[in-house]
């Protein structure tokens, strides 16, 4: 590993910068959030409720008010920041879409994108680092292909959302721009297993459907180390997968998870009943198979803590 990727695991930090987030409330920014005061940066947070962002990221913070899908982001943030980490996004809800909930996950993302570099884009005194998120939504409903960053956006909705999302991004007139393609992130207190977990806890889950879709999942501990070492090596641009380097299949999961929690997965969900309650939801959300591989971040060093799903549930729920 090289020495700024060194830093990002833990074993050395470099001058703190001053960081302004997007999304710092959430389930990853406020990880990612702590993770980044400790190793001694200062934070500047857009929320839609700046009085409250501080009590929700739990750390001390400037917190500027910003609503991504009204306008601009404001001028004054900006001062002094030399490196942008934008999280924001609307939550995919786990319910059958309509087109207004498509449109709201499409603004959100695109539209919110668009009005953060438009302030961006114009300060003289410009951030050198613009690290954007996006999802592995981006590959689509790909079955056994093995993929890495180098494959074409897919064709379902989620697919073009991340597609546009990432050209947005790209917009970013600053030194160096990255950008985040996130998997199903597992940690404690939110994200994928958060819902999961009161089901398998009673015994009642087991895969869905023939269980063979690919699951493409990341620690949430590794997440935020790989955001830091994007941040803090200079040499690192592009997309990068941020996935674990071992996928598996929605039966395996199923069958690690209950193993952990010590709960039989005897029961298989029939795929045509979250078709019907869901609809295109399900079909993006739940059945869809991408078999995404972390090619970019090897190929720059980083190394995974919990490269194995059977460590990271252990970790997760111990």
């Amino acid at each position: 590993m090289t020495e700024n990727l060194l830093h990002a695991c833990g074993l050395g930090t470099v001058a703190g910068m001053k960081i302004l987030m997007t999304g710092a409330t959430g389930f990853i920014g406020k990880k990612l959030a702590h993770r980044l005061k400790d190793l001694g940066h200062d934070l500047v947070v857009l929320s839609r409720d700046p009085k409250s962002a501080q009590t929700k990221v739990g750390i001390e913070c400037e917190a500027y008010a910003w609503d991504a899908s009204s306008g601009p982001a404001p001028r004054e943030a900006f001062a002094n920041v030399e490196a942008v980490i934008h999280l924001a996004g609307e939550p995919i809800p786990p319910s059958r879409w309509n087109d207004s909930i498509k449109q709201r996950i499409f603004d959100s993302r695109i539209k919110g994108t668009n009005f953060l570099l438009q302030t961006l884009n114009q300060l003289e005194d410009k951030p050198k680092t613009f690290i954007s998120t996006s999802a592995i939504g981006y590959y689509g409903n790909r079955g056994d292909a093995s993929l890495s960053e180098s494959e074409p956006a897919g064709k379902s909705f989620l697919a073009r959302v991340c597609e546009a999302w990432e050209r947005e991004a790209r917009k970013a007139q600053v030194a160096r721009t990255a950008i985040i393609r996130i998997g199903i992130v597992l940690g404690k207190g939110g994200g994928a297993l958060d819902k999961m977990l009161p089901i398998f806890a009673k015994g009642l889950g087991g895969p869905i459907g023939d269980g063979q879709q690919w699951m493409s999942w990341i620690h949430l501990d590794d997440l935020v180390d790989l955001f830091v070492a994007v941040l803090q090596d200079s040499s690192i641009h592009g997309v990068l997968n941020a996935v674990a380097p071992h996928p598996t299949t929605n039966e395996t999961f199923a069958t690690a998870l209950g193993h952990t929690l010590h709960r039989p997965t005897l029961i298989r969900v029939p795929a045509i009943a979250l078709k019907l309650a869901l609809g295109e939801m399900a079909e993006e959300m739940i059945f869809s198979s991408a078999k995404v591989f972390p090619t970019a971040a090897e190929r720059q060093g980083f190394q995974f803590k919990y490269p194995y799903l059977d460590d990271a549930l252990k970790q997760i729920l111990s």
